[in-house]
């Protein structure tokens, strides 16, 4: 994933079956069939349109939901030799525009955990201006955040489907 360059259509293509090569390795190693599930199904979206079985909305395991939002974010904010990762708070925006991508209530926790918040969105010290993507958004621990800041970053391409 350090490649210079974009990947070649042969390459995505191997790329694209990482989530099975990664459930079969895990099943080797001894990993329990939640864990190897979430591995499988990551790119798997809400609205049915991922990979690599197509499922839809609740069908897709909750750690897989989880696992697909950090991926995505993990993968997007990190500085590849070919392409600088995007700042945080912009890739959350950007995430939350993917209408149809992520289970709401798993990215509205994700953003309330890491405490980012899009910079479009941000009003310096008046967080109570941040609008919830879920009913379980709690107003106790909006008003908990500092703030956006930066990430640390890692090497994963990420590339819709």
């Amino acid at each position: 994933m350090n490649k210079p360059s974009s990947l070649s259509d042969d390459e995505f293509a191997i790329m694209k079956r990482h989530p099975e090569h990664g459930f079969e390795a895990l099943h080797e190693g001894g990993v329990s069939e939640n864990v190897r599930q979430a591995c499988l199904h990551h790119h798997e979206r809400m609205d049915g349109m991922g990979c690599p079985h197509q499922q839809a909305g609740k069908a897709i395991s909750l750690l897989a939901r989880m696992t697909a939002v950090c991926d995505v974010y993990d993968a997007i904010t990190s500085n590849r030799p070919y392409e600088r990762g995007w700042d945080p708070a912009d890739a959350l925006s950007k995430m939350i525009s993917w209408k149809g991508h992520f289970d709401p209530t798993v990215l509205s926790a994700f953003i309330e955990v890491v405490g980012i918040y899009p910079t479009d969105r941000w009003s310096g010290s008046n967080q109570k201006s941040w609008p919830s993507l879920s009913n379980k958004t709690s107003e106790a621990t909006r008003g908990q955040r500092s703030g956006p800041f930066t990430a640390p970053h890692r090497h994963v391409r990420y590339r819709s489907h």
